[in-house]
């Protein structure tokens, strides 16, 4: 399981440092403006409906699916996102950033600024990004559960392959999340940094609480909530 998730982890330190030195090297207002050079009709049309991917209701419906499979695998997506957006919320109050609609007002350039018809603009409270982090921790979780599927079968060559491309895509999902708040000029680039490090950070922690108390060899962890077998529906011997 291990070996498996390395690849998610590592490619996600490497999209750090790629983030990282593009913060050093460009103003805040540049690689903004950078980052959103390239705007199509189509493009605008994806991005104003896949960011909202990031909304409760559809992890509602994971979490609701996942209970029945394995109840604790649920509770920790769940604590996972909680915890991300409570996160988020706490440290978005503290450090009360504008988006990049005011900043570039205050800086008398809102005309450089490429907007999206029919996106609602947000004024406040950028940093860090909640649906950056939303998008992260859920496919983080979703790495970790794919880790351990595939820990428990035989690492043919082309179940080597389909792997890398499994984690490939599931980083690319979240990095294509972000980079929405990012084209609809509702965060800057700091923000979804911020953001997808929260969202990778708290499932992590979360699952070495899991592991390190060894609630995962619990019964009631990986029973169905719901199912004809749930922990709490058994029958009493």
């Amino acid at each position: 399981m291990k070996t498996f998730f390395r690849i998610f982890f590592t490619s996600f330190i490497v999209l750090l440092v790629v983030m990282a030195v593009a913060m050093a090297t460009h103003t805040k207002a540049e690689l903004h403006l950078l980052l959103n050079s390239f705007h199509t009709e189509g493009l605008d049309t994806f991005f104003r409906y896949y960011t909202t991917l990031a909304e409760f209701p559809l992890y509602i419906i994971a979490g609701l699916a996942l209970l029945f499979w394995r109840a604790g695998v649920a509770y920790v997506f769940a604590a996972s996102e909680a915890t991300s957006a409570i996160v988020v919320f706490i440290i978005k109050r503290i450090c009360q950033i504008p988006r990049p609609v005011t900043y570039f007002e205050q800086l008398g350039q809102i005309d450089l600024l490429p907007l999206v018809d029919g996106v609602r603009m947000n004024r406040s409270l950028s940093f860090p990004s909640g649906h950056t982090s939303t998008f992260f921790t859920f496919f983080t979780i979703g790495a970790l559960l794919l880790s351990y599927y595939y820990s428990k079968h035989e690492c043919t060559w082309r179940r080597q392959c389909l792997r890398y491309f499994v984690m490939a895509t599931l980083l690319a999902l979240p990095i294509l999340g972000s980079y929405s708040r990012i084209y609809l000029s509702q965060h800057f680039l700091q923000d979804c940094f911020a953001g997808s490090i929260i969202g990778v950070a708290v499932p992590l922690l979360y699952v070495h609480l899991v592991v390190s108390k060894g609630w995962n060899e619990r019964e009631w962890f990986n029973r169905s909530l719901f199912g004809k077998n749930a922990y709490f529906l058994r029958k009493q011997k």
